[in-house]
């Protein structure tokens, strides 16, 4: 949810055409001289910094939990700081309520010289079923005519959100996940002290990990998950539940990666882990999940397999195999 990781956003906000004066308030402060856009993203380098306002959004909460009262003040934040003709970055997949996109909804009852151009990065939503995915529609076409442009991580994200949301393709902008290393410690040198690393929580389907855990009991296995609670775990695998530094030191230190998202969805997740693991230069083991052949090609980057335990199974014995090393 950093800027830092997909950079590309801030140029194309500013791209767009500004007229707006900066409203600042007291809690959302105005940083530099020169604000150009606003936004619910956070920021790190110093060059947006001096040209964003940003505005509070709701705290990223673990294990799935939500703070409402907080989502609701992020919406009447938005609507009470964003300037007219002003680019707006929002995030559309936070929170239960959405908040981002029911500020960007209410910004219709204003005249079209008072809004925002809101720019909404993120994959939109994931597809649902009976009275939500009716709902879900009516909601964007609320939402639509509001938005000046959608970001999107992948080309697959892009045609799917044109042909399933029915927006034009005019609106829909790709700019590929980024991941700067230097906002990472360590020398990045593949270190390996003997472990398969899985780890993620959104979109994770830990089952076959856990099977072949128990097949392989010589094999020490660390999942960094907060999504297995107490489950049952083999005695060869270790859980943690380490966020963003002490995330990638476990990666750093594995000998494999094991990415195992699900198939089911249509939306891209565990991107950030794909990118680390590249610069990491771990054996990669994926699933052949929506988004993830945008960035990685199976055989050369990684090696996809569906969620049978017989392809995990395979690949996890020739990336381990002291046969296969140079190759891998």
């Amino acid at each position: 949810r950093s800027i830092t990781l997909m950079p590309g956003v801030v140029p194309l906000a500013l791209r767009l055409p500004l007229t707006g004066k900066r409203n600042v308030d007291g809690r959302d402060r105005a940083r530099g001289s020169g604000a150009r856009f606003a936004s619910t993203l956070t920021f790190e380098d110093q060059r947006y910094l001096q040209r964003c306002r940003a505005i509070e959004p709701p705290p990223d909460l673990p294990n799935g939990q939500f703070d409402v009262v907080a989502e609701v003040k992020t919406v009447w934040r938005i609507l009470r700081s964003a300037s007219p003709g002003e680019a707006l970055v929002v995030f559309s997949n936070r929170g239960l309520l959405k908040p981002e996109l029911i500020a960007t909804a209410l910004f219709r009852l204003l005249p079209r010289r008072k809004r925002p151009l809101v720019v909404v990065y993120g994959d939109l939503w994931q597809v649902s079923t009976g009275i939500r995915a009716v709902v879900e529609k009516t909601a964007l076409r609320l939402i639509d005519p509001g938005v000046a442009q959608y970001v999107c991580h992948t080309r697959s994200s892009a045609d799917f959100v044109q042909e399933f949301w029915s927006i034009s393709s005019s609106k829909v902008t790709v700019l590929p996940y980024y991941f700067d290393p230097r906002t990472t410690n360590g020398s990045h040198v593949a270190n390996d002290t003997g472990y398969v690393f899985s780890g993620g929580d959104s979109g994770r389907d830990f089952g076959p990990v856990l099977r072949l855990a128990r097949e392989r009991p010589d094999v020490r296995f660390v999942i960094n998950t907060t999504r297995l609670g107490n489950r049952d775990v083999p005695s060869n695998v270790e859980l943690r539940a380490e966020r963003t530094e002490g995330y990638a030191a476990l990666m750093e230190g594995a000998a494999v990666v094991i990415l195992p998202l699900r198939t089911d969805l249509r939306r891209g997740v565990g991107t950030l882990t794909l990118l680390l693991a590249a610069l990491f230069e771990k054996p990669l083991i994926v699933t052949s999940a929506f988004g993830v052949a945008d960035y990685m090609t199976n055989g050369e980057h990684a090696l996809f397999v569906d969620s049978s335990i017989q392809q995990y199974r395979a690949a996890l014995d020739c990336v381990i195999d002291p046969a296969q090393k140079s190759e891998v």
